[in-house]
């Protein structure tokens, strides 16, 4: 299914760009087009912190759905992921779980995934959890914000920009800065219900 623009996600963007900015954190943005497969692995292992606000996917039916290759089908969307390649058929902008097992997130304190059910994945017996964390685990990665189920854009970017406020801005730890930052967006009128802003959390793999 092609994957449908993300009105918010600029905004996001920008703001967590001028909050580094007025910090002195250097930053590198890949946005529209710029934000192809093969750029954002040749910039996430140098990276200390590493923020993706795209679609995410996982196999249909998530943590219950049998799937033979639960890395294959877990991933992100990048620019030209609504491209197919006429041999194999594949989204060209797809970053799969699997391709994120070879990158290098030894550096990265935090990445986190501004995106749809990235926190799911699929039960292999003896492997526990298989998808976007384990992925991200193995390729290094120390903790990471993810998603259990479909969240809304503009909320979203609502809770990332009073998270790396209180980050950045406020210099606060970052589970008190994610914590007050739900706590924003649950006072907001739009946003009270927990669909908004409770299916967030940061995971250690401590």
């Amino acid at each position: 299914m092609p994957f449908a623009p993300l009105p918010w996600s600029d905004d996001e963007a920008r703001k967590l760009a001028s909050l580094a900015s007025d910090r002195q954190i250097a930053t590198i943005r890949l946005d529209a087009g710029r934000a192809t497969k093969a750029a954002v692995l040749a910039q996430v292992g140098a990276a200390t912190f590493v923020h993706l606000a795209t679609h995410g996917f996982v196999p249909e039916g998530g943590t219950d759905a049998p799937a033979r290759t639960p890395l294959v089908n877990s991933g992100l969307a990048l620019s030209g992921a609504n491209v197919r390649d006429p041999v194999t058929l594949q989204g060209v902008g797809i970053l799969t779980a699997e391709e994120i097992l070879d990158a290098d997130l030894g550096r990265a304190r935090l990445v986190v995934l501004s995106a749809c059910n990235t926190g799911l994945g699929v039960k292999a017996s003896g492997q526990g959890l298989l998808g976007l964390r384990s992925a991200l685990y193995a390729a290094g990665a120390r903790r990471v914000v993810m998603s259990l189920w479909p969240v809304d854009d503009e909320a979203t970017k609502v809770l990332m920009s009073s998270f790396y406020e209180r980050l950045w801005g406020e210099g606060k730890p970052l589970l008190q800065a994610f914590h007050e930052a739900q706590k924003a967006v649950r006072s907001d009128e739009r946003f009270r219900e927990p669909r908004f802003w409770a299916g967030w959390s940061i995971v250690d793999p401590e």
